[in-house]
């Protein structure tokens, strides 16, 4: 008798414990948009502003942005992607992109900067002053 009143005092934790656990909610992808122009052009100097959305992302987190040139600069991760762009001193266009990912989401923007059409004009003149003439009105 001390058998079946153990046994159906046990029962309801054994049915407890078979209860199925809740599926976990699906992870979902994170969207990574790119909202400004894909390519940008610079006559000389100037900052550039690369605007984007993020979605379904970890709190906290932001995408990562970098380029493989020299004269794009002080590239900043934050609402927007802000970067530098250096004086072009040659006749050439040059080009540059900037690559932006988050995960395994990502998109590039092109950065294109017209050469200085003086940059190859030269002066070099030697002056050479033979007098030096002038009026003083002072008093003292």
């Amino acid at each position: 008798m001390k058998k079946l009143f153990y046994a159906l005092l046990a029962l309801p934790f054994l049915l407890v414990a078979c209860e199925p656990e809740p599926a976990p909610e699906p992870v979902k992808e994170a969207v990574l948009t790119l909202t400004s122009e894909s390519v940008m052009t610079f006559e000389n100097t100037g900052k550039g502003v690369i605007t984007y959305t993020l979605e379904n992302v970890k709190e906290g987190t932001l995408p990562t942005a970098k380029t493989g040139v020299e004269w794009v600069t002080d590239l900043v991760v934050a609402e927007a992607i802000t970067f530098n762009v250096a004086a072009n001193d040659t006749t050439e266009e040059r080009n540059a992109v900037i690559f932006v990912e988050y995960g395994a989401k990502n998109f590039s923007v092109h950065v294109k900067q017209q050469g200085d059409p003086y940059a190859d004009w030269v002066v070099d003149v030697e002056f050479v002053a033979t007098a030096l003439n002038g009026e003083y009105y002072g008093t003292a």
